[in-house]
């Protein structure tokens, strides 16, 4: 997990037993907890898929970012529980590395559907 030292501090104020940033096994503990607080955070969403990229995607860029996204998609006619939506408005949401955000959720998508197959493969061996 890579998490800014501010993210670390504020989920460290609700889980003390969070030691060192710097420490391997706190920061992933850490990281599971703001994932998951980020996953709640879009139940909105149209589907579990679309809940993913949106959590993902405020993990990357952060949660306003993303919320200005959905506020141009509005504007726009457009779905804003659907993550193709944010995709579409990319380029017009302000304040955006939407090229940097974008790429890591194409990437997280690849190991997601590699995870996904290998599952399958297993499953069908029992």
């Amino acid at each position: 997990m890579q998490l800014m030292p501010t993210t670390f501090e504020a989920i460290r104020s609700r889980a003390p037993d969070l030691v060192s940033i710097d420490d391997p096994e706190w920061n992933i503990a850490a990281g599971i907890r703001h994932n998951r607080a980020l996953w709640r955070l879009w139940l909105e969403a149209a589907t579990p898929g679309d809940q993913r990229q949106f959590m993902f995607a405020s993990y990357n860029a952060g949660r306003r970012t993303i919320l200005r996204a959905q506020g141009v998609a509005r504007a726009s006619n457009l779905d804003h529980r659907v993550w193709p939506s944010i995709e579409a408005v990319a380029l017009r949401v302000r304040r955006w590395r939407q090229g940097e955000t974008l790429h890591y959720l194409r990437t997280i998508s690849q190991w997601y559907s590699q995870l996904d197959e290998q599952g399958r493969l297993m499953r069908r061996r029992r």
